[in-house]
């Protein structure tokens, strides 16, 4: 039986969190990602428009049955992303 949920420890903050494993969240109705910083741009261009490499990108992984995968980004993290083809800032990035 596979693992619900794994420990991690994360360095930077010398602290333990528990997070869920990628069938648990890909079973869910909808999945979402919030990135922020200019810092992130071009590894969220990586990942959603670059070849599919689940060793070096873990999130490719992340693909809800539902099909639904929202990302809530800021100005810079979606910098080197395609433009939205609307005028409220949303739009919609086909997976391949």
């Amino acid at each position: 039986m596979a693992r619900l949920v794994v420990p991690n420890h994360v360095p930077q903050k010398d602290a333990w969190r528990i997070t869920l494993t990628w069938p648990v969240i890909n079973q869910g109705r909808e999945a979402a990602f919030l990135i922020e910083g200019e810092q992130k741009a071009q590894v969220l261009h990586d990942v959603f428009l670059g070849p599919y490499q689940p060793d070096t990108y873990p999130s490719q992984i992340i693909r809800p049955a539902s099909g639904r995968l929202t990302l809530l980004l800021d100005r810079a993290a979606a910098a080197k992303l395609p433009p939205p083809k609307d005028s409220d800032s949303t739009g919609t990035l086909e997976l391949r």
